[in-house]
């Protein structure tokens, strides 16, 4: 969010505390219904690890991301 914030970006921010074992969480689900509705340009994740415990939900998510034309950044 702070690397957001400096480059003037509007940001949402959002931590599901379930533990990360699925991708059925309050928090992404309302992300991924703004990103549907074109609300979300740019999802920014502090590593690309934090998107999920399971190696396989990453690229899910990237792809529902091209899909939508969200670009993923990594703050770094």
């Amino acid at each position: 969010m702070t690397y957001a914030r400096s480059h003037d970006e509007g940001h949402w921010s959002y931590m599901d505390l379930r533990g990360g074992h699925s991708l059925d969480c309050p928090g992404l689900n309302s992300h991924k219904a703004a990103i549907a509705l074109g609300k979300i340009m740019r999802v920014w994740v502090s590593d690309l690890t934090r998107l999920s415990r399971d190696a396989a939900d990453p690229e899910s998510i990237r792809t529902y991301l091209v899909l939508h034309k969200v670009e993923l950044a990594v703050a770094g």
